[in-house]
């Protein structure tokens, strides 16, 4: 029998998030003075690992939620690529509140609004947050269209050439040129726009709660992303998790 998850309520998942990024923080400061090796042994245990196991959610976890918001919290606690229907089921399941008719073509709508913020990724086999994989292979599916596939351009006839007569002095008049429309530029991805914004923040620290609010993301899925970036040495944290960016300078 395979061996149950324990049941975490959103309060216990909170807490576990801070003490993810804590330890983090603490590995960080640990390889910065040269100690190698993990942690000490009693405190391994006091976060969870970096294997992606599936989480339990608590009954009614995603009353007060919003459909995006929900999405990363879900996939966060799947810990795999989750597809459209899937999702759409393990929301309502999780008590979201909807009035949609057709709630898995709302769940699909999000997304590709998550996809444009870098905060998900489309695989052939479903949707997982950005923030568990590398950015190069992120780089890769937004090459391919975001969803693992090359994109495919179609092709248009060619129409034969038409045979050249001599314009009358009306067709020689000069036509007004057309408006040139700038393509919308892509989405910086999530580790970009933080960096972007501790920058302006300079030496002072900066709480989770106000970058989420800053760039309009939700806090679970920012806690995530701090983590790794802290775990690469871009961020550095204080004793009460607020962050700023690594001073390279330092000796």
């Amino acid at each position: 029998m395979a061996e149950r998850q324990p049941d975490f309520d959103p309060v216990e998942l909170a807490i576990l998030g801070k003490i993810a990024d804590l330890k983090a923080s603490l590995e960080s400061y640990r390889k910065a003075k040269g100690v190698e090796g993990g942690l000490p042994a009693d405190l391994e245990g006091l976060a969870p690992s970096g294997e992606r196991r599936p989480m339990d959610l608590p009954v009614g976890i995603f009353r007060d939620k919003g459909v995006k918001d929900a999405i990363v919290l879900f996939l966060e606690a799947g810990r795999r690529k989750q597809t459209n229907k899937e999702i759409a089921t393990g929301l309502l399941k999780g008590g979201i509140a909807t009035t949609s008719e057709n709630f898995e073509a709302t769940v699909a709508t999000a997304l590709i609004r998550l996809r444009r913020e870098g905060i998900v990724l489309r695989f052939p086999e479903g949707w997982d947050l950005a923030a568990s994989y590398p950015d190069s292979l992120r780089m890769r599916l937004e090459d391919k269209g975001g969803n693992g596939k090359a994109s495919k351009k179609r092709a248009k006839a060619k129409k034969p050439a038409a045979r050249k007569t001599k314009a009358s002095p009306a067709q020689n008049r000069a036509k007004p040129a057309k408006a040139v429309k700038k393509p919308t530029p892509a989405a910086s991805p999530i580790s970009e726009r933080i960096t972007a914004y501790l920058q302006t923040r300079g030496t002072a620290f900066t709480t989770t709660q106000e970058l989420a609010s800053q760039l309009k993301t939700g806090e679970a899925f920012m806690r995530l992303t701090l983590g790794k970036m802290a775990r690469k040495e871009v961020i550095e944290k204080d004793a009460v998790g607020r962050v700023r960016l690594m001073n390279k300078t330092a000796a």
